[in-house]
């Protein structure tokens, strides 16, 4: 679906923006408003680190996905074991990157 989004881009511009919202859009708001609420940043920075965030983890994985090197997932993975089916420590090790901890005072 991502492909005939991007391929179809030029004829067809709303409907790939509406992809790009639903993909991308949707997600990074939803993360944001997680950071907003967990960690306590400001709605625009939080915003900044959700991008940052989600570049840094799908980058690797999307265009191998794109070009079918990869398998795509039959369903998204089981909260009980998300530990198991997701690399949750390159996760942290990300958001660390993108959200250092805060400078001791």
């Amino acid at each position: 679906m991502l492909r005939l989004g991007i391929a179809e881009a030029d004829r067809m511009p709303e409907l790939a923006a509406g992809l790009y919202d639903v993909l991308f859009g949707i997600t990074v708001g939803d993360l944001a408003s997680h950071l907003v609420a967990a960690f306590g940043l400001a709605a625009d920075k939080a915003e900044v680190v959700a991008n940052e965030l989600i570049g840094l983890v799908i980058h690797p994985t999307l265009p191998r996905l794109l070009f079918g090197v990869e398998p795509l997932v039959d369903a998204m993975p089981e909260e009980t074991r998300l530990a198991a089916d997701v690399d949750l420590d390159e996760i942290r090790h990300l958001l660390r990157i993108v959200m250092p901890p805060p400078a001791a005072a």
